[in-house]
């Protein structure tokens, strides 16, 4: 399929949109319209904030079919491998960011291919619930501990996120991609959702007009911008949905319309 019979590629958000809020595991049916449209000529793209590890563990019956767009882009992996050159923070950013972190009492998670960092002078509910148990997340009192080249920071506010982000708009906006990517969260990425998209589909070889994406946040508009067609879920922001203008209330009823046309 990669070098022929191509039909499309439908790019989708994770959490909020493939993945409701407060759900732990993908709903049988969206597994299952993935093994039924890649039969049928099409690609699904898990395009996320989240790290590859974190995807492959909620993606784990279908890893071998789907693109992983992982860390707002920064990373792209198909059947296991990267489809492209992934992209990387500077190391003199990753120091600052971690830096200004603990100056403003949020929790900083790194994300690399290998592990997920996260700074341990903050304890939050966050951390317990997503972290805490995982064997690739480790605690680090200093940045340098990070062993590999991180894709992404994403800070995590303790209630002051309209006090902090302007702050790391300012000073780091720059030398990253920054998007809000959850009520008390945003990313600093190497690359966003829209490179990404664009980066797979010359890679296929496939025209804009035959991509498809679907979001519910800031993080998710760079794509949902460039896609042939877009869809914000209707939970988005009402300036979310004045930009782009189709909603959709399930994605995989608005699939399996596009796909069964």
């Amino acid at each position: 399929m990669e070098q022929f019979a191509l039909k499309g590629i439908f790019f989708c958000d994770v959490d909020g949109t493939l993945l409701p809020y407060g759900n732990k595991r993908l709903s049988d049916e969206v597994i299952e319209l993935i093994h039924q449209i890649t039969e049928l000529g099409y690609l699904v793209c898990i395009s996320s904030g989240r790290p590859y590890l974190s995807l492959q563990e909620l993606f784990q019956e279908v890893k071998e079919e789907v693109i992983f767009s992982c860390c707002n882009g920064s990373a792209l992996f198909y059947k296991g491998k990267p489809l492209v050159d992934e992209v990387f923070l500077k190391r003199s950013v990753l120091e600052g960011v971690y830096e200004d972190c603990l100056a403003r009492d949020c929790l900083a998670i790194i994300a690399t291919s290998e592990r997920i960092y996260l700074s341990l002078q903050q304890d939050t509910p966050l951390r317990k619930k997503h972290y805490e148990n995982r064997s690739y997340a480790q605690s680090i009192a200093d940045p340098a501990q990070v062993g590999q080249d991180a894709h992404q920071i994403t800070v995590c506010c303790n209630g002051n996120l309209e006090e902090v982000l302007p702050y790391f708009k300012k000073t780091w906006s720059d030398e990253a991609h920054i998007a809000v990517s959850g009520n008390s969260m945003f990313d600093l990425s190497a690359s966003n959702k829209g490179i990404a998209l664009q980066r797979v589909a010359t890679h296929f070889s496939l025209p804009l007009a035959q991509t498809f994406a679907f979001g519910d946040s800031e993080n998710d508009l760079s794509m949902l911008r460039l896609a042939g067609k877009a869809f914000v879920m209707e939970q988005s922001s009402e300036a979310l949905k004045n930009e782009i203008t189709d909603h959709c209330r399930d994605v995989g009823e608005t699939i399996r319309s596009i796909v069964f046309a």
